[in-house]
C-alpha cells in the first residue's frame, strides 16, 4: 500500500507543478494582452502618423493595420489565456485531492 500511496504522491505533486505553473503563465500572458490592446492603437497611431509625415503613406496604413488588428484581438488572447489559468487552477486542486 505504501508504494501506491507514494506514487500518488508524487502524481500529485506533478500535476500540481503543471497546474501551477499554467495558472502563473495564462495569468501573465493575460495581463500582458490586456496592456497590448489598450496602447496598440495610439502607439500605432503615432508610429503611423511619422510614417506619412516622412511620405511613406503604404507604410502608414500597414502600421495602422497592425495596430488595428492587435486592438482587436487582444481579448480574444485574454479569454484564451483566462480559461487556460481556469484548468491549472482544477490541476492545482486535483493536485491537493491526490497528495
Amino acid at each position: 500500500m505504501g508504494f501506491f500511496n507514494t506514487l500518488k504522491s508524487g502524481v500529485g505533486k506533478a500535476v500540481g507543478t503543471f497546474g501551477n505553473v499554467v495558472r502563473k503563465v495564462a495569468d501573465f500572458g493575460g495581463g500582458v494582452a490586456r496592456k497590448v490592446g489598450q496602447f496598440a492603437g495610439p502607439v500605432s497611431n503615432a508610429a503611423a502618423s511619422i510614417a506619412d509625415l516622412l511620405g511613406q503613406g503604404g507604410v502608414a496604413d500597414g502600421i495602422r493595420g497592425v495596430g488595428s488588428a492587435l486592438q482587436q484581438f487582444s481579448p480574444e488572447v485574454e479569454k484564451i489565456l483566462s480559461k487556460a489559468s481556469g484548468v491549472g487552477r482544477i490541476a492545482q486542486g486535483l493536485a491537493k485531492v491526490m497528495m
